[in-house]
């Protein structure tokens, strides 16, 4: 259905990419807010739709999502003035040279290396008065160093490309802000290494940091939603559209990926390709995680209405530059819709654009796959609300989170693909029967089980059995029985940060440590676990056997102890 993809403007993509780009998106920001009233008059000229914003208040909690403060930034450097002089990273080329809602600074000072800066002890003696190089996660090792005398931190990461200056964030709520005195900045791993080896040789390493910040007050969680049809039953569109300036793939991509379809729908609208819409299309747009969480709350019916929801994030790779695979990220089993399988079948059409060496069959021009729900996107917010919801993604992307995301590395073509299949579901859902649409479905569930298992073949036969046993788990009645665990936690995954602010620092580094180690229990027990625990009460043996059916992952006993003993202090079970 050539006339589909012939309804896409590569011309407008790269306007709205290079646009948006600009704007140093950080959450609580003004630039945050001019880029959406930007998108706000991109959307209001679409004629067949119906626009509007919503404001709501960063001051407030949503779900785990305690307050934020409001930030702007108008420059930062790090310089080494002894024992030469050079520039490590600078805002004029990098807008992540400053993390994320660091207060102002201009300060001089000696270097000391204290690695992960979690393990404090070892280090508390030597901070007072210094500039500190770390590896550790910012919003943890930050207020550590403050509090033993540091006069800045300085970040860097130990993966990716050696020149990139990384993209990290503090994530400080207003009351945080107010007790922030030292500035926070990065540097890319090759300027960090430059520091230790002459450190290493006994050498008295000398930085100035500068920071021009300021907080604000009345911050301001901006959403963007254009309503398309009438029908009472919804599918939403939806990307978030905070991180920095300059960077491209997380989530320019994705936020002018969500522009062109609404275009590419109103196109098809007036030129009776599509005659109506079955269901009522909202694309929405919003700050990651803040926005979607906000309007989810505060938008009566969402939850009971909308049938299934697509999330884009980070679509637009060069995936030879960026070495990235795109991703159907699935919902889990007890969430899915029939519409996931509509979408696959389009990206698997749209996405093949070669023929086989003897015979018409097309072929996929991209790496793509179908991969188990994951959290980290606003796919989790939709899906907490109990709204089937997939994301679109591509991973993994080795410039991710950094300066070098980049226009450079962004390819309109896999986004043309990507459109169009969407807005072909779109079409699908409005001329197919039930009867149709059930078949296909079953067919894409008895695909994605057989993928799983040929996946983890080894215990093939044992996750079969899971899997029946996984559907009767989940569709039993909500009641406490003795041995179930009731879940009464917000509609929300949790984040660490809730964690440092309800149970302490040292709670979430140990935490931080647990997932440093095991990556996939971060999925488990901050969103996987609570989500599943909404259907029904469960025993542990229960929660172990749908783990095992979902990912074909036995969760040690130890594991879950720690995700259900964590549930109870934050009183959620």
């Amino acid at each position: 259905m050539s006339e589909f993809r012939a309804l896409f403007s590569r011309i407008e993509v790269l306007e709205y990419v290079s646009t948006i780009s600009i704007y140093n998106r950080i959450q609580g920001s003004s630039d945050l807010e001019e880029v959406a009233n930007y998108i706000y008059r991109e959307l209001k000229n679409i004629p067949n739709g119906t626009v509007s914003m919503h404001i709501y208040d960063y001051n407030r909690t949503y779900g785990c999502l305690g307050p934020l403060a409001g930030w702007d930034v108008k420059y930062g450097e790090v310089t080494m003035i002894s024992p030469e002089k050079r520039v490590l990273a600078t805002y004029y080329n990098a807008r992540t040279t400053v993390c994320a809602h660091s207060p102002p600074g201009d300060v001089e000072g000696s270097v000391v290396f204290i690695g992960r800066g979690l393990d404090i002890d070892k280090y508390k003696d030597l901070i007072s008065d210094k500039i500190v190089l770390s590896y550790g996660p910012p919003s943890l090792v930050y207020f550590r160093v403050q509090d033993l005398g540091a006069k800045a931190v300085v970040f860097y990461r130990r993966t990716g490309p050696e020149e990139a200056v990384p993209y990290t964030g503090l994530h400080l709520s207003p009351d945080e802000a107010r007790n922030a005195k030292i500035p926070a900045v990065t540097i890319p791993r090759r300027e960090a290494l430059r520091i230790l080896n002459k450190l290493e040789r006994g050498e008295d390493v000398k930085l100035r940091v500068v920071v021009e910040s300021s907080y604000r007050a009345e911050a301001r969680i901006p959403v963007i939603e254009l309503r398309m049809g009438d029908g009472e039953e919804e599918i939403h569109i939806v990307a978030h559209i905070c991180h920095p300036g300059g960077t491209v793939n997380d989530n320019v991509s994705g936020t002018a990926t969500v522009i062109e379809i609404a275009k590419m729908l109103d196109r098809a609208l007036d030129r009776e390709l599509i005659t109506k819409t079955r269901h009522t299309v909202r694309f929405v747009l919003f700050p990651e995680y803040y926005g979607s969480q906000a309007f989810i709350e505060n938008l009566k019916g969402i939850a009971t209405n909308t049938l299934f929801t697509i999330n884009l994030d980070m679509v637009g790779e060069q995936q030879e530059i960026t070495k990235s695979t795109l991703q159907l990220i699935r919902t889990p089993l007890a969430y899915y819709s029939p519409y996931e399988a509509l979408l696959y079948a389009e990206l698997v059409t749209e996405l093949s654009h070669s023929t086989t060496f003897a015979t018409q069959r097309k072929i996929l021009s991209y790496r793509f796959d179908l991969v188990p729900y994951e959290s980290g996107s606003d796919h989790d917010v939709y899906l907490h609300h109990g709204i089937p919801s997939i994301m679109i993604n591509q991973w993994p992307d080795r410039f991710y989170h950094t300066h070098l995301d980049s226009i450079d590395k962004f390819d309109p073509g896999i986004v043309e693909s990507i459109a169009t299949a969407i807005l072909k579901t779109l079409y699908r859902v409005s001329i197919l029967d039930k009867q149709d649409l059930d078949r296909l479905s079953k067919r894409y569930l008895d695909y994605v089980i057989d993928y799983e298992l040929l996946r983890t073949y080894e215990v093939a036969l044992e996750r079969e059995n899971a899997i029946g046993k996984y559907f009767e788990i989940i569709s039993k009645e909500k009641k406490e029985e003795k041995g179930d665990i009731v879940y009464r936690g917000p509609r929300s995954i949790i984040t660490l940060s809730y964690v440092r602010r309800k149970l302490g620092l040292e709670r979430a580094i140990e935490l931080h440590n647990i997932f440093e180690t095991k990556k996939y229990l971060s999925t488990l027990i901050m969103s996987y676990i609570p989500m599943m625990l909404r259907k029904t009460a469960m025993s542990k043996d229960e929660l172990k056997t749908i783990v095992f059916a979902e990912y074909g992952l036995k969760i040690h006993d130890e594991d879950l102890d720690k995700a259900i003993k964590l549930y109870k202090d934050l009183d959620f079970v």
